[in-house]
């Protein structure tokens, strides 16, 4: 809040770093659940729900970064089935999520 004029006025500060940390830990929790086999979009949700990670609007929007920067992919068909891009497995750091 800033005082502008004699009234206080809600000026936008940018993005919380908690939310990014988050985002980032959800990021490498998906990486790792897809490791194993491919997840339909919910099964990851839940996954990062039930492990304390996260919640859904940063688990979709952790999805959508991870698609938007080629390192997942996902089936064309309704459930889209999500799995990692071949050839990008060894690249992505490794945590200590429990699956």
């Amino acid at each position: 809040m800033e005082e502008v004029d004699g009234r206080l006025d809600f000026i936008y500060g940018g993005e919380f770093q908690e939310e990014k940390l988050k985002k980032e830990e959800a990021k490498g929790a998906i990486l790792e659940f897809l490791e194993e086999q491919g997840l339909k979009r919910q099964e990851i949700i839940d996954r990062l729900a039930s492990n304390n990670i996260c919640g859904s609007r940063t688990a979709e929007g952790a999805l959508k970064e991870l698609k938007n920067e080629g390192n997942i992919k996902h089936t064309s068909k309704k459930p889209h089935i999500y799995s990692l891009v071949e050839g990008e497995r060894s690249n992505f750091p490794q945590t200590a999520i429990p699956i």
